[in-house]
This record gives C-alpha cells, structure tokens and sequence, in this order.
C-alpha cells in the first residue's frame, strides 16, 4: 500500500486536520461528482462524503483495522454504500424523487445500481484470494490506472500488460462464480 494512503488512515485516527483537508481536496469532488451522476444532488454528495469520512475513521480505529486496498477504493466502496442505502430509504418511503435538472429518476436504475454494488462488494471480497500479482493488477484496474501505467509499473514489454490485466479479471470472475459483468463503474 502507498505510504501516502496509510497516511490519511493515520490522519483519520488521530484528527490530523492537515491530512483530513487533503482528503477532501483529492476525494471530494469525486464523491460529489459520483453522487451526483447517480440522481443525487450536490448537497447529497456533500452528506455522503461526510458519512462515509465518518465510517472510515470509525473502522480505522479497531486494532484490527487493515487497508487492504488504496485509501480512495475504501473510500469510494463506503461512500456508494451510503449513497445506494440512501436511495432505497428513499424508495421505501415513496419519495417521487427528481434530479436537480427536475427530471424523474428511475427507480430500475437505482435497482441496477444496488446489484452492481452488491457485485462489488463481493469482488472485494474475492480479491483478497487472487495471486499478489493479479491482486496488484485488479487494484491498480480499479484505481482507473490503464495498461500502459501497469506496463510501466510492472516493467512489462510493451502489450503485456493488457493480456495479463484479461487473465487477472478471469480469475476475479470465476471466483465470484461469473457473475459479474464488468469490473469498473462508469
């Protein structure tokens, strides 16, 4: 893991308000922009940025606390959570809800987004029993890094990397028993 992701875990425990204000310039306007892309709005993406600080720093300060993956995947898997719980205490309670521009949103797309975060969840999950190589490589995938940056990282011959990246998520898929379509969000 990057020293500079174990700093912002570490930031978290000990309320480093240095660190904690890096967080929200890197990983903010992600957040917000994912939110918002999900028929949120900016203040919604604003609530969920701090809830899902809020979680991270409460699972940080168990002992047995391990960043398994970089800080912003962690960051970005609790933030859908708490967006997608959102959506579906929304639901349940009837709201007719509409995006900022007024327009509907609809509700089979919220339906599509809880399984897709359910299959990511599980993918997480699966990750962890991937050879360390393919761990990396899915991981460095899931950061949004392209084969040319894994090649480099990797000191691959040029074209490697995209062969290798194939194999790694074939292994992903069939340890999540196929089920998964594709493995990044957009």
């Amino acid at each position: 893991m990057p020293p500079k992701d174990w700093k912002y875990i570490e930031g978290l425990r000990n309320s480093d308000s240095q660190v904690i204000q890096e967080i929200y310039s890197r990983y903010s306007r992600k957040i917000l922009d994912h939110v918002k892309t999900n028929s949120g709005s900016a203040s919604d993406g604003d609530d969920v940025f701090q809830e899902a600080l809020i979680i991270i720093y409460r699972m940080c300060l168990k002992e047995d606390f391990a960043l398994t993956a970089s800080f912003y995947t962690l960051l970005y898997g609790v933030a859908s959570r708490v967006w997608l719980k959102q959506l579906a205490k929304r639901k349940r309670a009837g709201e007719v809800m509409f995006d900022e521009s007024g327009e509907y949103i609809d509700e089979d797309r919220i339906a599509e987004e809880m399984e897709w975060y359910a299959n990511y969840q599980l993918m997480l999950q699966k990750i962890d029993q991937l050879p360390d190589n393919c761990r990396k490589i899915i991981q460095l995938c899931l950061q949004g890094k392209k084969p040319r940056e894994i090649t480099k990282l990797f000191q691959y011959k040029a074209g490697v990397a995209s062969g290798r990246i194939a194999k790694c998520k074939d292994k992903l898929r069939k340890l999540m028993g196929g089920g998964t379509k594709e493995l990044s969000h957009g």
